[in-house]
Parts: C-alpha cells; sequence; structure tokens
C-alpha cells in the first residue's frame, strides 16, 4: 500500500538497464521518489538517484581468469557458471571470439535448447551456438532475434509451470466444491427428517379432530390422551399457549407445510447429486447456489468491476466473462480489465456489445463450450438479439485497438482468430450471470 500510494497517477518516463545484476529503473513524473527499481532478487524501491555504478557497462575477465577461476562469476556477474562450462568445452580461440563477441553486444544469432527428462522438457537460453558435442541429446531452436528466443524460452519453461499451478488450483476447487456439495446433502437430509416429521403430526391432529367433540374448542391444556383402536391411550403433547382447537388446525398446517417441503427436497437433492457426480467425473462447476447450496463458489468481481459499467459471468468451464453494458463499458473492459492474450468476441456486422474471455497465460486451452458461452453472451447483446442465429467475431485482446477518429467503445480489429456461427440461447446469461453484477 505505501509503494501504491507513491506511484499512483504517476507515468513512466524513461529507463534504465543494469543488465548484470538483472535490475531496471523507471525514471517517473514528478512526485516522491525519482527512480522506481525493480530487481529479480530484491524487493522493488523508490529512489531519489541511482546507485553510481547502476548502468554501467560491466568489466570483462581476460579468457585465463574465466577457464581457471570457479568463483569468477562473483566479480564479473555475467560471466555464469553455465557460460563458463560452455567456454571451456571450445578451443582458446573460439572461446576468446566468443567472450569479445558477447562483449560487445555482437550477437547475430540466439540458440534455444531444450533437455527432455520426466518432469518435462527442460530449456536454456544462450547467445551463441552449442559445439556439436554439447548439442547432443538436445533440442535445438534458433532465432534471430533476442526477442523471439526470450518468448519460445518463456513458453517452453514458464507455460507449463503455469499450468501445473492451475490444475493445482483445479483440483483444491473439486476437492472443497465435493466438500460443500457432500455438507449440503447433510443438511438435506436433516431437513428431510425434519419435513416428515411434520407430516406425520397430521395423525395427531386428526385424533384431536375425531374426540374434539367431548371437550370445550377453546380449552388449553398442555397434552390429550386420545384413544386406540386396540383399546389403549396415547397421549398427545399441546402447546398450552393455544386451544385445542388452535393446537389441531397448527398440526394440518404444519403437515401440509411439511409435504410441500419434502417435494422441493426431491428436487433438490437430484440438483446436489447431479452436481456432485460431475464434480466427482472432474467438472468444475462455475456456481455452487445453482446447486442448491447457500454459500456460491465462484469469483466475486465486485471490487474488480466497481465503477465499470459491466457484466461478470463464469463459463460452465470456470472461466471469467466480462461483458459491456454500454459503449463506456465496451471500452472499459478492453482498456481496463483485458490481458493480450485474454479472447474478445463481438457479434460480426453490425452493433453489440464486446464479450471479453479471461485466461490465466498465453497457451491456456479454452475448451469449445466456453467459447460457444462467450460468442452467445456478445450476439444476446447485439443486432442479433431476436434472431436464432448470430455470427460472432473471435479474436486475440491484443489485436482489438481502439483507432483514431473512432467513438467511444469502437475499435479496429487487425486479425481474427475465428468466425463463429452459432444457435442464441437467452437462458445462457441466467445460466452463467455470477451473483453481482454492475
Amino acid at each position: 500500500m505505501w509503494l501504491r500510494k507513491r506511484l499512483e497517477n504517476r507515468r513512466f518516463v524513461d529507463y534504465v538497464m543494469d543488465w548484470p545484476t538483472r535490475r531496471i529503473a523507471f525514471e517517473l513524473t514528478p512526485g516522491e521518489g525519482r527512480w522506481f527499481i525493480l530487481s529479480e532478487s530484491e524487493e522493488p524501491v523508490l529512489a531519489e538517484v541511482l546507485p553510481k555504478d547502476f548502468g554501467l557497462d560491466p568489466s570483462w575477465p581476460e579468457l585465463s581468469e574465466v577457464l581457471e577461476n570457479r568463483e569468477v562469476w562473483r566479480e564479473h556477474p555475467q560471466i555464469s557458471p553455465a557460460l563458463r562450462r560452455f567456454v571451456r568445452a571450445f578451443p582458446k580461440e573460439r572461446a576468446q571470439a566468443m567472450l569479445g563477441a558477447l562483449e560487445r553486444g555482437a550477437s547475430q544469432r540466439f540458440f534455444v535448447y531444450l533437455t527432455a527428462g520426466e518432469a518435462g522438457a527442460k530449456a536454456e537460453a544462450l547467445a551463441w551456438r552449442l559445439p556439436e558435442e554439447l548439442r547432443r541429446g538436445r533440442e535445438e531452436h534458433a532465432f534471430d532475434s533476442v526477442l523471439e528466443a526470450a518468448d519460445f524460452f518463456g513458453r517452453t519453461a514458464l507455460f507449463p509451470e503455469l499450468a501445473k499451478l492451475a490444475s493445482a488450483e483445479d483440483t483444491a476447487r473439486l476437492k472443497a466444491q465435493k466438500k460443500k456439495l457432500h455438507r449440503a446433502l447433510k443438511k438435506l437430509e436433516e431437513e428431510e427428517l425434519r419435513m416428515q416429521a411434520l407430516v406425520a403430526g397430521v395423525e395427531d391432529g386428526q385424533a384431536i379432530q375425531a374426540v374434539l367433540y367431548q371437550f370445550d374448542k377453546n380449552e388449553k391444556r398442555p397434552y390429550l390422551d386420545v384413544p386406540c383402536p386396540d383399546g389403549t391411550a396415547r397421549r398427545i403433547k399441546l402447546d398450552p399457549r393455544f386451544s385445542l382447537r388452535d393446537n389441531m388446525n397448527r398440526l394440518f398446517k404444519k403437515s401440509a407445510k411439511g409435504k410441500r417441503g419434502l417435494q422441493f427436497a426431491v428436487e433438490r437433492r437430484k440438483s446436489l447429486e447431479s452436481a456432485l457426480d460431475a464434480v466427482e467425473h472432474g467438472s468444475i462447476l462455475p456456481d455452487l447456489k445453482r446447486a442448491g447450496i447457500a454459500q456460491g463458489h465462484g469469483r466475486n468481481d465486485r471490487g474488480r468491476l466497481k465503477g465499470i459499467q459491466a457484466a461478470a459471468f463464469t463459463s460452465s468451464d470456470g472461466f471469467t466473462l466480462y461483458r459491456g453494458k454500454s459503449a463506456k463499458g465496451n471500452h472499459e473492459i478492453l482498456s481496463l480489465l483485458a490481458s493480450p492474450f485474454d479472447l474478445w468476441f463481438h457479434a460480426a456486422n453490425g452493433p453489440g456489445a464486446h464479450v471479453i474471455l479471461k485466461r490465466d497465460y498465453p497457451d491456456q486451452h479454452v475448451p469449445e463450450q466456453s467459447i460457444r458461452e462467450a460468442a452467445c453472451l456478445a450476439a444476446l447483446k447485439s443486432h442479433y438479439a431476436n434472431a436464432d442465429r448470430a455470427e460472432v467475431m473471435c479474436a486475440l485482446a491484443k489485436y482489438v485497438r481502439k483507432s483514431k477518429g473512432l467513438a467511444l467503445g469502437q475499435v479496429a480489429v487487425d486479425q481474427l482468430q475465428e468466425m463463429l456461427h452459432i444457435d442464441l440461447d437467452p437462458s445462457v446469461e441466467e445460466k452463467l450471470m455470477q451473483d453481482a453484477a454492475f
């Protein structure tokens, strides 16, 4: 919070890289702290001035020191243990030439090597090509741009880990949902027993009705003894605050209420058991409230959508969807809520709402069901609203942009991912709507 308050409403105007220590400093518009420094190994800080050595070109050791000193990286962090290992594998002339090229920043090609393993492919990014003997058993990928190499390296090294985290999160959510469903079924069973007791009270009401003529109907008493068919007597407990007639009528009303409750419980049990079956087969439910549970599962977007003219939905596969409520809302979900790798939907050939499908990372697979639900949400708030079928555009959010001269909410699409032809289902909105709409 301390840092957020000091960065609020300020912009970056310049930056300085300190690549040997993996730091970058952004110069800020006027305010407390001129420089915002990010480091791979330390907490972010604000500073009025940069350290004296920040951004300076590193000193480079002699080849002999690289070859002989195992701790050379401590004084020269750019000489990583991996770089030292590879330099030692080259002939000295080639090793010297490679170090010289690295010092001048003259690398022309960049390489990523993949090594297969039980835990998946291990990736290593280099600014030089390995000698043939070190390439054995590795899959080589060459790039003309360091950005292309970094992008490939990131996809290979980072995205599988994100997928594992997402899978672990899904497992935890399934476990939590299963626990909630079992708890809900137990509460339902208790409620059914209570309703059955109410229904059984009709027998006491009928017994009172059979002998009521023998007593004062307005008499109040704590119990009443009534005869049984076998000649014995049965004692019925009464509420002494009410008359005999009122006690009888209350028993009849409670019995009717119990019957209605049992009818509702039958439908609720079906819903809960269906939801539990889906969870046990690995399907994450977007909202457990629809399965009859008091507190539904699903992210509450009230804080994130505060002040934004948009509605939040959750797809059948658990993906968060945003739909603009106005031209301003369409603009806001694109500019404030969308990441470059999120999916954007809009009805083709006419006006309509923007819909954003949120993803956790660029390569995350989105099932076809969620794709079509997002397209349907877009079509239902468009010129197709009263049609049976609709044509909907789908694109990555990074290819959707506001162009100069276009009205608020209007965009240009540089590259379409696909054109969807869907049947319109008005019930999709109600099925997927999150508890809080804005």
